[in-house]
């Protein structure tokens, strides 16, 4: 056909013309189908260049808000800055501090508090320690809450008056170390200027004796209120224990004695336990001689006897502290 072709347009075939028109057609519609994937492409590209910066930015937005609230919760919970204003903010790897505290060392335990809770970060510490005192409401309700942790300890029965920043304490101790350390407590609390102590020292002693009949290890009635005392007291004193030391007088044989004395300090724990204090809190001992204070010319029925000893456990006391 095409060597036929003379150059006359009017002479080529009409099927010709129908394949051109087909070709160029097919043609236009790739390019348009082309054209919407490359926009898509092209748009998908500039979100992305967008999202990213946008999402690191947030996500490291939330890591700073996420350190700060916790290094906040921190301070808040530590008594002895929970009173103060104090600001927590992150910028980048740096953490700061400001506010007002009244000392030197609760700037500094805020800081290590702060080292502690963001480990990664600077710490900008910007607090300024001046004497700023707490509310008088705030401070008296730590004196009052301080008061209650002493009187938990062994063998302590105090009491505090707060007034113009002082703290005036009162009532007895069992321990020369517990007089030192309970106004040292005190003088921490915030808003505290001055403590006052008069403290007493008074170990606690139990005085009463039951007294036996020759060759018994039962308990007379009447010696009843003397185990209903010594009760009491161990309630007082939940973390004491109790040595229970029995005694016999110089007659007989010093086995029999000996026994005779056991039974009679097991008889009075018996009757303790039976009043609800604890057994392993009872040491039970027996003793074929009578008490040290006890000289021979002295009637038998001294001799005859059981005696207390409060039990101190050193290791419990040193942990104690308010």
């Amino acid at each position: 056909m095409i060597e036929n072709f003379d150059g006359d347009r009017d002479n080529i075939p009409i099927a010709v013309h129908q394949l051109l028109e087909s070709l160029i057609q097919f043609v236009s519609e790739q390019r348009l189908k082309r054209v919407p994937v490359a926009l898509i492409s092209l748009g998908v590209l500039s979100g992305l260049l967008i999202l990213i910066p946008w999402g690191y930015f947030s996500y490291q937005e939330y890591l700073q808000r996420r350190i700060a609230d916790k290094t906040a919760q921190t301070l808040a919970a530590t008594p002895e800055l929970a009173i103060y204003k104090i600001a927590v903010s992150v910028e980048g790897e740096q953490l700061r501090l400001s506010g007002k505290v009244p000392n030197e060392r609760l700037r500094e335990l805020a800081e290590n508090l702060a080292v502690y809770t963001a480990s990664d970060l600077q710490i900008d510490n910007q607090i300024i320690a001046v004497d700023v005192p707490p509310e008088p409401i705030v401070t008296a309700g730590e004196v009052e809450r301080m008061t209650g942790i002493c009187n938990e300890m062994a063998c302590v029965n105090i009491e505090s008056n707060y007034s113009d920043r002082q703290v005036i304490i009162s009532g007895q101790v069992r321990h020369m170390r517990d007089a030192q350390i309970i106004p040292a407590a005190f003088d921490n609390i915030p808003g505290v200027k001055s403590v006052f102590s008069t403290l007493k020292i008074d170990p606690v002693r139990i005085e009463n004796r039951i007294y036996f009949n020759f060759g018994s290890a039962q308990i007379n009635p009447q010696d009843m209120k003397i185990i209903t005392r010594i009760t009491e007291f161990l309630d007082q004193y939940p973390k004491l224990s109790l040595r229970i030391i029995g005694h016999t007088d110089l007659r007989g044989s010093a086995a029999i004695n000996q026994q005779l004395a056991l039974n009679r300090a097991t008889a009075v724990r018996d009757a303790l336990t039976k009043q609800g204090i604890d057994p392993k809190r009872l040491e039970i001992v027996g003793n074929a001689q009578p008490p040290t204070d006890v000289i021979s010319h002295q009637p038998f029925l001294l001799g005859r006897t059981v005696v207390f000893e409060i039990i101190d456990n050193p290791d419990d006391n040193q942990g104690e502290q308010p």
